[in-house]
């Protein structure tokens, strides 16, 4: 039973200050200063249950549910039953997980990350256009601290630990720019470079890792990149953030008093640095070997790197439209819609072909539904998105790379608010999430038909009550 705990804790500070300018093609001047301090533990309670004296336990009826058909197998009907109740009520005896991975589960980081930044408000025309905007530089200092344990199974239910620490400090400059063209009436168009930052995963930057020793491969035939004794894996305390250059341009048209919109919009990410899984030679000389003269102290070992090199280049339409401006009569209805084409590439290891940007479909479409007038509002929105590699819970809850299949989800809400008498600012509202319960789907090289996880999670139902006075 795998049953972690958890403590996240987040402190932060910010002093900002502005001043204005005159006389100037920038309207004021923001500066400031940003401080935040992260502390995250993962405590990795892992049990195996066992029934108290040995032999077999008859399963409590009230923990009973409807057996499962398993015709397909050949096999008419399989007992079922709550697990997780059973383990609840204490008929199970819980016995810790002494195994090194289970051990080499246990961290803690720290992140302390300081920004201070300055930022110029642009008020003023080019080629006799209404321009705004603003340019600016981020200075963001990191002091990142990781803890952890390395552990070694030295036999059944006995492993090795020691305490292990690590940690990388070191200062980043982002500038940033952003301007908006007013072209024509209620027409705008943007465009931004920036140079951008995003943190890579708190268990990545883990200290822990667990290592082997194989006496079997011990042997002329070993080598650091096959057939070795040596193999592990674990976190990084040295990882650094992803790093990317960004560019945007879009075009956008307000109509219906601003109520409505149209844009298109393209952009592009050169991705500096990002995070990946990589298998690199590890130097293991020193580590116990139980007494065997070890023939190489090389060997493979798994962790989270920075990778160099990479894209991601997209498009993007949109439309937000209240439905009066098509007939007087359609007043409240309206309707949204977005629809965007992504293509990305990296490639971490030279000698394999590029892959797809982890989490990145390919196409997603979002369409929404509404009417909201005389204290009604309901709407209906669908959200899709083509199939794509993404990040899931493997084996003993480790994380691994996976193809998920494309999926189509819907959601609906419909509320009222009183305009008046006693119940004035009383509203209520009932939603549906995942209204066609769609499941969640992961397959294997390339083939849908090849499934590895098929999820479903159901609807969920909620309603809420709000008063304002």
């Amino acid at each position: 039973m795998n049953t972690p705990s958890i403590t996240d804790e987040i402190k932060a500070v910010r002093l900002t200050a502005n001043r204005a300018l005159h006389q100037s093609p920038f309207s004021s001047i923001d500066f400031g200063f940003n401080y935040s301090e992260r502390t995250k533990e993962f405590i990795n309670d892992q049990y195996y249950l066992g029934v108290p004296g040995g032999g077999d336990l008859a399963v409590p009826s009230e923990f009973l549910l409807e057996p499962t058909d398993l015709g397909y197998l050949g096999i008419s009907e399989v007992l079922s039953y709550d697990a997780l109740a059973l383990v609840n009520s204490g008929a199970l005896n819980l016995i810790r997980n002494p195994n090194a991975d289970v051990a080499a589960g246990n961290w803690d980081v720290t992140e302390k990350v300081s920004t201070a930044y300055i930022r110029a408000n642009i008020d003023h025309t080019l080629f006799g256009l209404p321009l705004t905007g603003n340019v600016g530089m981020q200075f963001v200092y990191t002091d990142q601290q990781g803890h952890g344990f390395e552990a070694q199974q030295i036999g059944v239910g006995v492993a090795a630990v020691e305490e292990i620490t690590g940690g990388k400090e070191y200062l980043e400059i982002l500038p940033s720019s952003n301007f908006i063209l007013e072209v024509g009436d209620d027409m705008f168009a943007r465009f931004s470079l920036s140079r951008t930052l995003a943190r890579p995963r708190m268990d990545d930057m883990r200290a822990g890792r667990n290592f082997s020793f194989n006496p079997g491969n011990n042997n002329e035939n070993a080598t650091p990149e096959q057939n070795s004794p040596w193999g592990g894996g674990g976190g990084n305390p040295e990882l650094m953030p992803y790093i990317a250059n960004v560019a945007d341009l879009s075009f956008e048209k307000y109509f219906a008093n601003r109520r409505g919109y149209v844009s298109l919009a393209g952009f592009y990410r050169d991705l500096e640095s990002y995070v990946y899984t990589y298998n690199r030679i590890f130097d293991f000389s020193g580590y116990p070997t139980g007494g065997v003269t070890p023939v190489i102290n090389e060997g493979i070992i798994s962790t989270p790197e920075n990778g160099n090199g990479g894209w991601i280049r997209g498009v993007e339409f949109s439309v937000s439209a209240p439905f009066e401006i098509f007939h007087p009569v359609l007043e409240g209805f309206g309707g949204l819609f977005s629809a965007s084409q992504t293509e990305s590439e990296v490639q971490p290891d030279p000698a394999n072909p590029p892959t797809p940007m982890p989490g990145l479909s390919e196409t997603v479409v979002n369409g929404t539904l509404y009417y909201e007038r005389f204290g009604f509002s309901s709407r209906i929105s669908a959200r899709y998105r083509s199939d794509y590699l993404g990040e899931v819970a493997g084996f003993g809850n480790g994380r691994t790379l996976r193809s998920v299949a494309a999926e189509t989800v819907v959601d609906a809400q419909i509320g009222y608010e009183f305009q008046s008498g006693p119940l004035e600012g009383l509203s209520v509202l009932a939603q549906v999430n995942n209204l066609t319960d769609e499941p969640f789907k992961t397959f294997e090289n390339g083939d849908e038909r090849r499934t590895i996880d098929y999820q479903s999670y159901g609807r969920t139902f909620a309603v809420g009550v709000n008063y304002r006075f």
